[in-house]
């Protein structure tokens, strides 16, 4: 997966520190953040701006759950990089998505540093554009 604009969008319906930590990681390297509270919003930011190239969800939408933002983003924007932001209980039950290619990459929730998510996220940004 090659990064081709350094625009990421989260999607998630809490503003809580991973919003702060996505902020300074954008910051550290140079990307545009753009952060949608549900799915639906997260559709409409990709209207506008298709050039996004990695969308991080969490699992737990208000509107639709991950997974399912994931398959519409990967039906309509399939070069983005697409992360799944869930707990460990949760990702015995994304194998046929990850499998399938709808979600590229599955963070934990509880990674919660600067030091714990670049590891990620890292790989694909440097061989990006």
């Amino acid at each position: 997966m090659t990064i081709e604009s350094k625009k990421l969008l989260f999607v998630e319906n809490k503003h809580d520190a991973w919003t702060l930590l996505l902020d300074v990681f954008c910051k550290k390297s140079g990307f545009e953040l753009f952060i949608a509270g549900t799915g639906f919003e997260g559709l409409k930011i990709l209207e506008r701006v298709p050039e996004i190239s990695i969308v991080i969800s969490d699992y737990n939408l208000t509107d639709m759950d991950g997974v399912v933002f994931l398959t519409d983003v990967f039906t309509l924007w399939p070069r983005t990089l697409r992360v799944l932001r869930c707990d460990v209980g949760d990702i015995d039950s994304l194998g046929p998505a990850i499998k399938s290619g709808t979600i590229n990459k599955v963070i934990n929730r509880s990674c919660n540093t600067l030091h714990q998510l670049y590891p990620y996220l890292a790989a694909d940004i440097s061989h990006g554009k």
